[in-house]
């Protein structure tokens, strides 16, 4: 029962009528003068809009211009003549769809810690009776108000802080993870492309030889010295290159549409620019440290942020628990009122709260510690696939490198070979045909070796994907 003093009015019984103000009403007037309210601005997504912005953008924007000063790039030159992998990263970070995603995620994640933070409002009830069968000097009117305040544990609003703060931390680390995937995919995509070009070149190096093969030939057929059949096999193998060179142009043309995706344009984005093709020309120089297994997967179990984002999950499930186990204890109301009844005064204090009997919250606290256990669990399971792969991401890019190394010395016997051969032909000791079937086969030779040297460029992107860090700068 709420605790009532009631105040009788001297002057009432003197006869005088007494008129009470409802001041009970100061409250919500000073609630409602004091509170800042937001209003609502409509936001519709125009498809149209959308679709135009998304076929307008542009690397050479003025926007890409002031985003790459922000980020320590030098435009004094714009538009740039050549864009190398560094930028175009940049350019991606500034269109790419996904990021914006997460990053609104993080927008979210931070108003949930607001939100978290806040107390729960206080509340007024207000309520009035007119009694008509009143007579005399005594007041018809009754006025009530009750001012609800709940008293909450601080430990509870501390626990769904923790909480917000560690959602907060997951969707960074998301964040962190799709800038990565995006640099990777833009590596990959470029490196398609410088392949694409070099090998074009080195196909039309072989077709310039064969074809040099093809006259002297049949040169030779006409004095009777060659036959048909070698100069059909060479044919033939021209029309081989031939088609090696066109499907060499597809590649470089897809390759371009995917590194333009990769940055956040359309698939002709980057038609109009040129890429350097420098890029990708030696491999690098990594110390023996570098490659060290331990290192390796130390640092990717303390920097890889899918990793860090699993634990941080747990984290999450960690402040959950704590938050349901703070949910056994109920929140008290208090709640003072006043009550002007005919004339009287009277003065109430009362409070409520949850009686708990017949739960103690126990189901949401044994889901909240069967889902601990379940990212716990899932972050030792990930952290072994992610030791595994940094593992084995080593050994195919040490098995690259062995290859290549195999190819360069036998490419290297081949251009002594091709050197000997042409001091011959010089001295009239060997004919022309010999010297270009020698130059053909250093050309074959240069062209397998440079395409182990991508893929050793290929197992070395996987291994920084492998840790999620970048092992050279």
């Amino acid at each position: 029962m709420p605790a009532q003093v009631k105040s009788s009015n001297k002057m009432k019984r003197s006869g005088k009528r007494v008129m009470n103000k409802p001041c009970f009403l100061l409250p919500l007037v000073l609630l409602a003068a004091c509170a800042e309210y937001q209003s609502y601005t409509p936001a519709p997504i125009d498809i149209e809009q959308t679709t135009r912005d998304y076929r307008n953008k542009d690397v050479n924007a003025p926007a890409i211009k002031k985003w790459l000063q922000e980020h320590n790039q030098d435009v004094s030159v714009w538009p740039f003549v050549r864009w190398d992998i560094e930028k175009l990263v940049l350019v991606g970070y500034f269109y790419d769809p996904d990021l914006k995603v997460q990053s609104a995620k993080v927008t979210l994640a931070e108003a949930a810690e607001i939100t978290a933070g806040q107390k729960p409002n206080p509340s007024i009830e207000m309520s009035s009776e007119h009694h008509s069968d009143q007579s005399g000097d005594i007041s018809p009117w009754t006025f009530g108000s009750i001012f609800n305040w709940v008293y909450e544990k601080p430990e509870k609003r501390q626990t769904r802080i923790d909480y917000a703060k560690a959602r907060i931390e997951v969707a960074r680390l998301k964040e962190f993870e799709v800038k990565w995937q995006i640099r990777q995919r833009i590596m990959d995509s470029y490196l398609d492309i410088i392949t694409a070009i070099q090998k074009k070149k080195m196909l039309m190096a072989e077709k310039e030889v064969l074809q040099e093969e093809l006259n002297v030939l049949e040169r030779s057929l006409e004095l009777g010295q060659s036959s048909d059949f070698e100069i059909s096999s060479i044919r033939l193998e021209i029309q081989r290159l031939m088609l090696s060179l066109s499907e060499v142009d597809a590649d470089q043309i897809r390759a371009r549409s995917k590194l333009a995706l990769a940055v956040g344009l359309s698939a002709d984005g980057l038609d109009k620019i040129d890429l350097n093709v420098n890029a990708f020309s030696q491999l690098p120089k990594l110390k023996s440290i570098d490659l060290d297994l331990d290192l390796l997967q130390t640092r990717a179990l303390i920097e890889r942020p899918d990793l860090l984002g699993a634990l941080s999950e747990y984290v999450v499930a960690e402040a959950d628990l704590h938050r349901e186990i703070e949910k056994q204890y109920p929140d008290i109301t208090l709640s003072p009122g006043f009550i002007f009844d005919q004339g009287d005064n009277i003065w109430t204090l009362a409070s409520s709260w949850v009686l708990p009997i017949n739960s103690h919250n126990e189901g949401p606290i044994a889901e909240a510690e069967a889902r601990r256990e379940v990212k716990a669990k899932e972050f030792m399971a990930f952290q072994t696939v992610v030791l595994g792969q940094v593992h084995e991401a080593r050994i195919r890019y040490q098995s690259a490198l062995s290859t290549l190394q195999e190819a360069d010395t036998l490419i290297s016997d081949l251009r002594e070979r091709g050197e000997k051969i042409q001091k011959q032909y010089d001295l009239g000791y060997t004919d022309r045909l010999t010297v270009l079937r020698s130059q053909l086969e250093i050309l074959k030779a240069q062209r397998s070796g440079y395409l182990l040297k991508m893929n050793a460029w290929r197992e070395f992107i996987a291994m920084e994907n492998a840790s999620m860090r970048r092992l050279i700068n």
